[in-house]
């Protein structure tokens, strides 16, 4: 906004605005449209990048949450088998009440192994998570490098543009001294622009609005990529911490049914014998 009024004050003048756009503003802006696209480019770039780095986190996720259920699920299938036999053969002339006991203890064994096993798997995650996150650093210090160099390209161009400005006015003002004679209302105006502080006034605001801007934004883009990472990390951690309290949960579960499962078949037996005494 502030490039446009500063640039209706200079070309406010038909003959100056013709010349204005053809020696100064074009070139300027294919300047700055040539830097946008290549800036557009490489944040593209970043992107896909960071896409794919979202994708490899997720799959290596997803396979030690399958490799940890799978054995999970091993586990417990076999001591199911055990409970099977255990309780069939408990009662047993020979046998009395020794297969609960060891059952009692597989199933120790079982709770240990799958808190072992879900150990082992916070452990795998934590490995990714450092991974990942990285690599998200990386892309977001890499962001911020082009975000810089961008800035660097974009104020080389307006400081660039502000002095082909002080040079187009500079050539304009010796173009009017050399047809002074021309006595002109047009003639006089333009001289009394180019002359007056106004000039001057329009060309630095120009350059000073434009370089906040581009400060303001720059500063803007970093503190979002700044919280984006900051954001992202928080809800890995979270969403682990939530599993993990999950799947601790669901064992201690497991291991409180089968305890019930031996209580009951205890009782059972001690009910039968009994009334078998009576």
């Amino acid at each position: 906004m502030a490039r446009l009024q500063a640039y209706e004050k200079i070309c406010q003048l038909t003959n100056i605005n013709v010349t204005f756009k053809s020696d100064v503003l074009q070139k300027y802006e294919q300047s700055f449209r040539k830097a946008i696209e290549d800036y557009y480019t490489e944040c593209e770039a970043i992107h896909e990048k960071r896409d794919d780095e979202e994708k490899l986190y997720k799959a290596a996720v997803e396979k030690a949450d399958k490799l940890s259920k799978d054995n999970s699920v091993a586990l417990i299938q076999e001591f199911e088998a055990k409970k099977n036999i255990a309780i069939e053969n408990y009662g047993d002339a020979d046998g009395e009440s020794d297969e609960l006991d060891k059952l009692k203890e597989e199933l120790k064994i079982l709770e240990q192994k799958l808190m072992e096993g879900e150990m082992l798997l916070v452990e795998q995650l934590s490995t990714v998570n450092d991974v990942f996150t990285k690599k998200m650093r990386e892309l977001k210090d890499r962001s911020n490098s082009k975000r810089s160099e961008f800035a660097g390209i974009v104020g080389e161009l307006v400081l660039q543009y502000q002095s082909n400005v002080g040079e187009f006015i500079e050539k304009e003002r010796i173009k009017l001294e050399e047809y002074a004679d021309e006595d002109s209302e047009a003639k006089t105006k333009e001289q009394a622009f180019l002359r007056s502080d106004k000039c001057e006034e329009a060309i630095n605001s120009s350059f000073e609005s434009q370089k906040e801007y581009i400060e303001e934004l720059i500063a803007q883009c970093t503190k979002e990529e700044e919280a984006r990472m900051k954001s992202r990390t928080t809800e890995i951690g979270l969403q682990n911490y939530t599993k993990n309290r999950t799947r601790v949960s669901e064992i201690f579960d497991v291991v409180a049914l089968y305890e019930q499962v031996i209580t009951m078949v205890e009782l059972e037996y001690k009910e039968e014998s009994e009334e078998e005494d009576d």
